[in-house]
């Protein structure tokens, strides 16, 4: 396991490298400590498309502070200082502003990474869940299902919400053998709690209410 690189503090977000890939990424200070209080070690997975879905470890909170406390700070701007002329000295009329023709802009050097962020998908609640796949599960009728339903599975909860996919061995208790899977952690939305019935009207006092 990796730690990111080329750690920085600007525009109130950490921004970083992937040690594996290069690709350029950023978090915000509070997804980087739900992160922390989520997984003691810190890890998560180089987002995709553009990263490469390997585990590196994120800065510490530790170093969130300190990264904070050395961002240079943008100082004050002083006050402008009046401009005051010699009675006797004559007015020069300025000259009119160069007219500027818009175009393109163009940025000489190197060309900039995409850069992925790290957080809730459409400022969505989320919770981290654990689905674990099975090679055994997959086998029916001298078919091997096993590959296509993972890929099923990861496409339809999207890269930006895989966190991690981990290898995984275990023993067959039928034929007494080693097979092998795979540990999907990943992202899902909390679902939001339904709204409460509205309470039914009671009958009025000193009426009977018949009801088949």
């Amino acid at each position: 396991m990796e730690n990111v690189i080329n750690v920085k503090w600007e525009d109130d977000v950490v921004r970083f490298d992937c040690p594996f890939c290069g690709v350029d990424a950023e978090v915000d200070e509070g997804t980087l400590r739900e992160v922390w209080a989520e997984n003691e070690k810190g890890t998560i997975a180089c987002p995709g498309p553009d990263g490469c879905l390997l585990e590196y470890i994120l800065p510490t909170l530790e170093e969130l502070e300190a990264l904070k406390s050395a961002a240079p700070k943008t100082p004050d701007k002083p006050a402008p200082t009046p401009l005051v002329l010699p009675a006797q000295t004559p007015a020069v009329a300025k000259p009119a502003p160069a007219t500027t023709l818009a175009g393109p802009t163009v940025q000489m050097g190197a060309t900039r990474k995409p850069t992925v962020t790290i957080g809730r998908p459409n400022g969505a609640r989320m919770k981290v869940a654990i689905r674990t796949f099975r090679h055994m599960d997959y086998k029916q009728a001298g078919q091997d299902h096993f590959d296509q339903s993972v890929s099923d599975f990861l496409e339809q909860i999207g890269t930006e919400n895989i966190v991690s996919i981990s290898p995984i061995n275990y023993m067959d208790r039928d034929d007494k053998l080693v097979d092998y899977g795979v540990l999907v952690v990943h992202r899902k939305p909390i679902a939001a709690a339904a709204a409460p019935e509205p309470a039914t009207a009671s009958a009025p006092a000193g009426k009977t209410e018949w009801r088949d």
